[in-house]
Parts: structure tokens; C-alpha cells; sequence
């Protein structure tokens, strides 16, 4: 069922190359779309569904759909990038308890980033830029312990950095720029950066908006 609602939120079947999903064979397990890994559904030992996966050239009817939430005990990755969805991120995402990757990019998303967001305890990559997402970044993202990924980069969001992103200690990759984003960045945040941790790569719109010095942001905008 679930399946069939996010192939029914989406419109291009059996048009450019692209198999009808209601052709794709009894077994929803060996559903591919296109040549990438994020265009396939996948699924565990027993027949759960763990991956979800649609990347550009379908075109969504209109917001995510909410049906992926019944998938709270097997799903660990979710792709819909490219396909504008529209509204609000639904906040029942929060209930997909084993989702590791959470990819929403390049869509017409607006309003808030759920705080309910901050209850994946085990999401390790959350990608949400190119859409147009507003209001604060959420303090609870700060407990995302496994978060080694976090771009939130080319939105509407406004405030400034919250310091409980210096709690995501297995952070590799954070990429703010191209926000509304004021204030400084919080030392906790600079803190993450090597040597003293994971933190590689921080962008943020530092040459104006945020005040964050070189030796914390190694790419401002």
C-alpha cells in the first residue's frame, strides 16, 4: 500500500523511458527506476521495505505523501529529490525510527523544518537544500548523534546557528550558505572542526550575514 501511494504522489509513468511502476513485476523489491542507487526501492531479509527511491524525471502531484510513515519499523532511506513536492515536510517523518538517510533536496518545499525531525535518532545524512524552507533551524537536530551529514544550504531559514549542532559530534559535512542566517557561529559548532573533531567542511554566509572566522568556516559566501 504504501508504495503504491508514493508512486501514485507522482506522475510520469511510462512516459521518457521510464517503466510504468504498475509494470515492474509482482516482486515491489526489484523496482528500479533509473541507473542510480536512489532510484530503486530495496528491501530487508523478510521482505521489509528499507529504501524508497525517486530522483528527477517523475514530477510530484503535489506534497509528500504522509503513507511513508507506516513504514516506521523497516525504512532506512527515503529519496524524493528532485521531483517538486510541494507544502510542508510532513511531520510523521519523525516515526521512521530506522531511517539513516533522509534526501528531500531540489524540491518546492516551504514552512519549517519538523522538529520531529530531531526523534531520528539513527539518521546519519539529512539532506534538505534547494527548497524553500523557512523559520529557525530546530534545536532538536542537535541530538542526532549519528549525523555525520547536514545541508540545509539554499532556503529561507532564519536565526541564528543553533549551539546544539555542536553536539553532533560525528559531524563531517555542514553546509549553510545561501540562508537568511545571522549572528555568529556558535563556538560549539567551531569546536566540531579538525582536529579537535569529525567536522571537514563548514559553509556558511560568512562574508557578511555570520560572523565565523577562517579557522572555523573554510568556505564563506
Amino acid at each position: 500500500y504504501t508504495l503504491a501511494a508514493v508512486a501514485f504522489s507522482l506522475e510520469g509513468w511510462g512516459s521518457n523511458g521510464i517503466v510504468d511502476w504498475k509494470d515492474g513485476g509482482e516482486d515491489e523489491c526489484s523496482w528500479i527506476w533509473g541507473p542510480y542507487d536512489s532510484d530503486e526501492i530495496k528491501c530487508g531479509a523478510f521482505g521489509r521495505v528499507t529504501q524508497i527511491g525517486y530522483d528527477g524525471d517523475l514530477v510530484a502531484r503535489g506534497k509528500v505523501p504522509v503513507d511513508v510513515a507506516l513504514l516506521s519499523d523497516s525504512l532506512e532511506a527515503l529519496y524524493l529529490s528532485n521531483l517538486g513536492f510541494s507544502g510542508r515536510i510532513p511531520t510523521e517523518l519523525g516515526m521512521l525510527s530506522e531511517l539513516r538517510a533522509l534526501i528531500l533536496y531540489w524540491n518546492e518545499l516551504d514552512g519549517p523544518i519538523p522538529t520531529e525531525l530531531g526523534r531520528l535518532t539513527n539518521l546519519e545524512y539529512l539532506e534538505l537544500t534547494n527548497n524553500m524552507l523557512s523559520g529557525t533551524i530546530p534545536t532538536e537536530l542537535g541530538v542526532l548523534s549519528n549525523l555525520w551529514y547536514l545541508d540545509l544550504h539554499d532556503n529561507k531559514l532564519s536565526g541564528t546557528v543553533p549551539t546544539e549542532l555542536g553536539f553532533l559530534s560525528n559531524l563531517e559535512d555542514l553546509w549553510l550558505h545561501d540562508n537568511g542566517l545571522t549572528g555568529s557561529m556558535p563556538a560549539e559548532v567551531c569546536n566540531l572542526r579538525m582536529p579537535n573533531g569529525q567536522l571537514y567542511l563548514l559553509r556558511a554566509d560568512c562574508k557578511e550575514e555570520i560572523q565565523c572566522n577562517e579557522g572555523c568556516c573554510n568556505y564563506c559566501y
